[in-house]
């Protein structure tokens, strides 16, 4: 954790080489030391984490974008989870969970009609698999807020 710590910290040009070897090897030192604030209950950390992630390492914006608006909701801050999840949507139009996470953040925002769209973003890019997704929940969700 101290490692990544100074990774992160690090000039951004260090930071920029160091993380490239740690990916190489599998190891993630954003993710890693978010987890370790989500697990603590300290979703602002993370929060913060992911955002310099999503601004530091281009080929995983998606799912940086998509756990710092994960860790916004967390917060109540909707409308910045909101912002997130949009960025990360455009980024992977085919990350189930992100629009999924978008649809419930509308909903939570009271963006009915915004959600009901996300949701069934969600079931357009399942590909007519279920793969261990909510589909059946999504398409109830769908019907309850029309």
């Amino acid at each position: 954790i101290e490692i990544c710590e100074s990774l992160i910290s690090s000039s951004s040009e260090f930071t920029e080489n160091s993380i490239d070897v740690f990916m190489r090897t599998g190891i993630d030192p954003f993710e890693i030391r978010a987890s370790f604030y989500e697990n603590s209950g300290m979703f602002g950390q993370a929060a913060d984490i992911y955002e310099k992630a999503a601004k530091t390492v281009p080929f995983n914006k998606a799912v940086y974008y998509k756990k710092l608006g994960i860790n916004l909701i967390k917060q109540g801050k909707l409308n910045e989870a909101i912002d997130a999840l949009q960025s990360s949507t455009g980024l992977d139009l085919m990350d189930f969970d992100a629009h999924y996470q978008l649809a419930a953040a509308y909903e939570s925002a009271g963006r009915i009609s915004e959600a009901i769209e996300e949701y069934k973003q969600c079931l357009k890019y399942t590909g007519g698999s279920t793969r261990g997704l909510p589909i059946d929940e999504v398409k109830k969700k769908i019907k309850e807020l029309e």
